[in-house]
């Protein structure tokens, strides 16, 4: 059968003195995940931590702080305009389009992707479909039906407010959030449609407790100097939706270490739509939660100071096409782990105790496409489908060029910038008899017969 081909470029600085993968790992589904070093690393996971709403994340991360390599604010860019001619009201559409495209991700079909398993978590809260969210023709900052100026009813009962940011000025037209000088602070449960840019602003969620929220981004561009580019603080749920054919982007600055994510939330956090996000971390984490932290859809590309992607409680990813560059970690579960969709490309950083993928408790995979670099990596405590774990010792050098073959083909084709120990490769496509192997910039590394379960091989 054939396989998902992969190119992808990962960003970090080389990794010197690094322990490498370790080699037999049990991985019945009873025991901990284990990390894999040279040493044979004894760490042993943690009980899934319970609910940590609104506790701080400050000592639970335990990663020391790293300087921002840069300080610059980026050029403050317009903001993108949704030209799709408005017929009657602005409509809510159906739930949780798959993304089937790549994107600014960096990743290459060879053949169309079977595995994004979609939505698996919250599918029963209504969506937005991107295209039809915005009416051109509008003015002043309304959304009208033809009518220069003038709110319509349809659009009070489409969206709870329309956000525009703007340095100078931002304006809400509806209810249920408020401006507070370059802040918008949302008050109550509802959809909200954001658009604009701000070059030292926030989007601050603080809602009774029970409140759901919607956050629908097209093409926003926010930087924060001094604390998370989007913070929410008190909701039941809140949901960040990218609007088709939109890229967003956010940026977060500052030493924070409670609030410490270009998005963080105290609550549940949701992503889905069919936009693009990228998100940039010059303080701690790109995405981080007190509570769950669910991917459904959307292409995301995060570059962090320390881990892509960090929550308390649980990680699900279920779709989307997601590149990771961490600082330290790629991604980050204190609780379980759980992929069953997507495709994820993650490295993680150079410190040797680090890992692409991490979970403290369970690391479930039911589908989905896996590439993982980096010094360590947790194993799946439950698979679907066999998988690869190739220990590469130091000849994971920067630059390399790795080769995945299945059955004689190449599935997968990946260049790293930074030093790595270790790669993590899971895939549907994987089955018992199959024949897996490895190269390093052309040089055959390593192949195995696929077994059950986990297949380690030595890649030195």
């Amino acid at each position: 059968m054939k396989y998902r081909k992969a190119a992808f470029i990962l960003s970090c600085v080389i990794l010197s003195g690094a322990t490498s993968c370790g080699k037999g790992l049990d991985s019945g589904k009873n025991d901990p995940p284990q990390i894999l070093t040279t040493a044979q690393s004894t760490e042993t996971s943690a009980e899934k931590m319970t609910s940590q709403e609104g506790a701080s994340q400050n000592s639970a991360d335990g990663e020391p702080e790293t300087e921002s390599a840069s300080k610059e604010d980026p050029a403050e860019s317009a903001a993108q305009a949704v030209g799709e001619e408005h017929q009657g009201s602005v409509e809510k559409a159906s739930e949780n389009s798959t993304v089937s495209g790549n994107g600014g991700n960096n990743v290459t079909d060879k053949n169309s992707q079977a595995g994004n398993a979609g939505n698996a978590a919250n599918s029963g809260d209504s969506g937005h479909s991107g295209g039809n969210s915005e009416q051109s023709g509008s003015t002043g900052g309304n959304v009208s039906s033809g009518n220069g100026g003038s709110t319509s009813a349809s659009v009070q009962e489409s969206y709870t407010a329309k956000i525009t940011l703007k340095t100078s000025r931002i304006s809400v037209d509806g209810s249920g959030a408020s401006v507070e000088g370059t802040k918008v602070r949302i008050t109550s449960g509802g959809d909200y449609f954001i658009s604009g840019t701000i070059s030292d602003g926030q989007i601050i969620v603080d809602t009774a407790t029970e409140d759901k929220v919607t956050l629908i981004l097209s093409g926003v561009s926010v930087t924060c100097r001094d604390g998370p580019a989007i913070f929410v603080n008190e909701a039941k749920k809140c949901t960040v939706e990218l609007v088709d054919g939109t890229t967003s982007a956010l940026t977060d600055g500052g030493s924070d270490k409670i609030n410490d994510g270009v998005i963080f939330s105290n609550d549940t956090l949701r992503i889905r739509g069919n936009g693009a996000l990228d998100i940039t971390s010059r303080n701690a984490h790109g995405i981080a939660g007190d509570d769950d932290v669910i991917i459904e859809s959307g292409r995301l590309n995060i570059k962090s100071v320390k881990s892509g992607i960090f929550a308390h409680d649980d990680i699900t990813i279920s779709g989307g096409e997601l590149k990771i560059a961490g600082g330290t970690n790629g991604i980050k579960s204190k609780g379980t782990l759980n992929i069953t969709g997507g495709t994820s490309v993650i490295t993680g950083g150079t410190k040797e105790e680090k890992s692409s993928v991490y979970a403290e408790a369970d690391f479930n995979y039911t589908g989905g496409y896996v590439y993982a670099a980096g010094n360590k990596v947790s194993q799946p405590t439950s698979s679907a489908y066999p998988y690869v774990i190739a220990d590469v010792g130091d000849s994971g050098a920067a630059g390399a060029q790795i080769s995945v073959f299945l059955n004689g083909s190449e599935a997968a084709d990946l260049v790293s910038e930074n030093a790595f120990r270790c790669v993590m490769v899971l895939s549907p496509e994987f089955a018992v008899g199959g024949k897996f192997s490895l190269k390093l910039n052309g040089t055959d590394k390593g192949d195995c017969t696929i077994a059950a379960g986990q297949n380690i091989i030595s890649a030195k």
